[in-house]
């Protein structure tokens, strides 16, 4: 039986990154995949991922900033390019709570000192003109944001982490893990491995894996994403500079948004957009992974119109999964029954742009018990109330 200092199960954004810093630090790793990523049935794919420093939330400034630093370090180190700064626009609606997500994004910003500009509609407009602008929607502009290649990103860290020494098992599934005498023993459908300490980032798979009652705090949704075809003449202004990644908030809440990216690859990759549902619970053995006219259809008229130079015709859709705790934050925290797994959950749609940091401060706890940026905000301990 092969025995490792840590085994890691699922290498997907969170694990890639995971397993890359514990064999950075020395740490004898093994690495397991049900599937051979970067691969498109779970969460880390779709050619690209938004990074920015604007969040409601305190703590997401010192993981981006901290990913943002990791991920220049992995592209000197790979000698791939993973990051482009394209700038980045938030659009709120007028009729949501004053716009407190917008007043909420701009305090945050000046707390923490990120850079950004408020813009009128007005002004918003001359700026980023393929912006079809509904009304009174106030904008704030971060020069900062940009855009990360998710599968480039997944491939350089296990390169990486491979060649620093990790061990790693594309299609192979984990079965069950069981803890006895001093260590923790990983069944798969292929063999049996131990490991003094063993890290969950299973993403949607992570319930299979921890006790009912956590269980039941995390979901997982479907999400669909669409790229639309580019009319003729209209590439200049999907560009960027003219086009930045952005955040709309369409409805009452901050939940009832889209979100989009320049058009990176030219007008033959068409201009990316998605939004969000977290009404419908899926299960990712059962998944539909297909995007049926309707959808596209609805996606267009509800969103994708509000972008100049989009055509109702869909290069290409995909489907992706979000896993969501109740309360919207990350579990990054020992499993409530174990001091030997660790259990990190969930990306909620927002994870990938902090995987890097997340997984080095995990590494910096399987090897050291603490982490250079604070986590206690992110466990398990008092915050889940009984279903």
């Amino acid at each position: 039986m092969q025995r490792f200092d840590a085994i890691v199960i699922g290498t997907g954004a969170m694990g890639a990154a995971t397993a890359y810093q514990l064999a950075k630090s020395g740490v004898r790793v093994l690495g397991i995949d049900r599937y051979d990523p970067p691969h498109s049935f779970g969460s880390s794919y779709g050619d690209t991922r938004i990074t920015r420093e604007l969040y409601n939330y305190g703590l997401q400034v010192d993981l981006v900033r901290r990913s943002n630093q990791i991920w220049r370090e992995i592209e000197v180190e790979a000698e791939v390019k993973l990051h482009t700064m394209t700038s980045g626009v938030f659009i709120g609606n007028p009729s949501g709570d004053d716009n407190a997500w917008i007043t909420g994004l701009s305090t945050e910003g000046r707390l923490h000192n990120i850079e950004h500009e408020t813009l009128s509609p007005a002004q918003l407009s001359a700026k980023f003109p393929a912006f079809r602008l509904q009304g009174d929607e106030p904008g704030l502009f971060e020069p900062g944001a940009g855009v990360l290649r998710p599968e480039a990103c997944i491939k350089s860290q296990l390169r990486l982490a491979s060649r620093l020494g990790a061990e790693l098992h594309a299609n192979e599934r984990v079965t069950s893990i069981a803890e006895s005498s001093g260590c923790v023993s990983v069944h798969t459908n292929h063999s049996v491995y131990e490991a003094d300490r063993v890290v969950i980032t299973a993403g949607p798979w992570i319930n299979c894996f921890l006790s009912s009652f956590l269980a039941s705090n995390i979901h997982a949704y479907r999400q669909a994403v669409y790229w639309f075809d580019i009319e003729e003449g209209s590439i200049d202004t999907l560009e960027p500079p003219n086009f930045p990644i952005f955040v709309w908030q369409v409805g009452s809440d901050s939940h009832q948004m889209f979100f989009g990216f320049p058009a990176l690859d030219g007008p033959s990759g068409g201009l990316k957009i998605a939004t969000e549902q977290y009404e419908v619970v899926a299960n990712p053995e059962e998944m539909d992974t297909s995007v049926s006219d309707l959808e596209a259809e609805t996606m267009y008229r509800d969103f994708a119109s509000r972008i100049k130079g989009l055509s109702r015709r869909v290069v290409k859709a995909s489907t992706c999964i979000y896993t969501v705790t109740r309360d919207w934050e990350y579990v990054l925290d020992w499993a409530p029954e174990s001091d030997r797994v660790f259990v990190a959950s969930a990306c909620m749609g927002r994870g990938f742009k902090h995987s890097t940091a997340i997984g080095e401060a995990i590494a910096q706890t399987i090897s050291s018990g603490n982490s250079e940026i604070d986590l206690s905000a992110f466990r398990i301990s008092n915050r889940f109330a009984a279903s």
